[in-house]
Formats: structure tokens, sequence, C-alpha cells
């Protein structure tokens, strides 16, 4: 229903729709703010990039790897990322939790922001999280930054776990 209000909301009063975020932003209230990350993508509203900054850095990690997710399907892939993408990303991937840091690691992959290369490298042969280097090793797959494919043999000859190896 809150998402049905927002979408509704910001085709009648778009300047309302910031207000209507800060209250749906509640601190106690994890479940919605995933759902206003999600709201935020759909809304394709100029303002709503700086309200996902905004929520890349809420306390819950849910929340933190939800809108570094939508944060990847709201930026359109021409010209250079916004800044707000950008800094996310930075956060994201010193982020104490494996889900966020996985997703910063993702949403890399997703817009070759191959000046975080050496730092998904760095990821991929030393964080503690199966899921973390799992995800950096598919990203210097994709982004195939220069140092990439070395670092890639050297995890494959590892006695690392199956996926970990195949990704």
């Amino acid at each position: 229903l809150r998402s049905i209000i927002t979408l509704a909301l910001s085709q009648l009063d778009p300047a309302a729709v910031s207000q209507l975020i800060d209250r749906l932003g509640e601190p106690g209230d994890v479940a919605s703010r995933v759902a206003l990350a999600h709201t935020l993508v759909r809304l394709r509203w100029s303002g709503g990039l700086q309200h996902l900054g905004r929520v890349a850095r809420d306390p819950a990690a849910e929340v933190r790897a939800v809108a570094l997710r939508a944060l990847g399907r709201s930026v359109r892939p021409s010209g250079p990322p916004p800044d707000v993408l950008i800094d996310a990303v930075a956060q994201g991937l010193s982020d104490p939790d494996e889900v966020v840091r996985a997703a910063a690691v993702h949403l890399c992959s997703r817009k070759c922001l191959e000046h975080r290369a050496e730092g998904i490298r760095a990821l991929l042969q030393n964080d503690p999280a199966r899921l973390v280097r799992q995800r950096a090793a598919l990203a210097t797959g994709i982004m195939r930054a220069a140092g990439g494919e070395t670092v890639l043999i050297a995890v494959s000859r590892q006695a690392e776990l199956l996926d970990l190896r195949a990704a």
C-alpha cells in the first residue's frame, strides 16, 4: 500500500513525495525502509537517487543492501555514474555486513566501475565471506580490468569451495 500511495502522490504532487519518503523511513520499521527503496526505483523521479543514497546509509544492513541493488536498477547505463552511486559503492565495499559488500561488488560489475577493480581484487583474495569472494570473482571476470586474470587463476588453484572456484 505504501508503494501505491507513493507512486500516486508522485503523479499528483511531486514536491510532497520528499516529505512522504521522510515519514516512510521511520527508524524502527525496517520493512518500510526496504519497501521505500523498491518504491524509489519505480518512481523514476529526479530526487529518487538522492533519497536512495540516503537509504544506502541506513543503520539496518538489509536496507543498505536493497538500496544498493535499487541504485543499480535506477541509474541509466549511459554517461558517467552519478556521485550518489559512487559514494554508495565506496561505503558498501567496506561495509561490515557481507550481504552489503556483496551487493556493492555486484553493482560494480553491473555498472562496470573499473576504478574499483583493485578493491574488488583485494576482496576476492582476502574477504572472509564466501559470498563476497564469489561476487568479486564474477565481477573481476566481467570487468576484465588489468591484473584480474592473474588473480582469478591464483584463486582458482586454491582449495576453495567449488562454487567460488566455478565463479
